[in-house]
């Protein structure tokens, strides 16, 4: 990307960051600011629940057993893992109607 740009990344890092800006000039257009929240929040319980168990895979198969977390710190990310996913299923089986 670097030999692309001549070595300036900043000018397609703004690219992105327009054209997220148009999308959500756009997407407050098309539904109300609730449902926008809504779909927001749902995204991030799903990445919450999806980085919290990669954290433990990751940390479990890189790091060595003296720097690891403790044991109850892993079942805190778990537990935290399990509440943000099954808010994200109840939100999904709801939108979906399959509750």
């Amino acid at each position: 990307m670097r030999k692309w740009r001549g070595g300036e990344v900043r000018t397609i890092c703004y690219f992105i960051l327009a054209m997220y800006v148009i999308w959500g000039c756009i997407a407050l257009g098309l539904v109300q600011p609730l449902i926008l929240i809504m779909i927001g929040a749902n995204i991030a319980s799903f990445i919450f629940a999806f980085t919290g168990i990669h954290v433990i895979v990751a940390n479990r198969r890189i790091l060595p057993k003296e720097v690891r977390a403790p044991v109850w710190r892993e079942a805190v990310v778990i537990a935290y893992s399990v509440f943000n996913g099954l808010f994200f299923l109840a939100t999904m089986a709801k939108t979906l109607h399959l509750l």
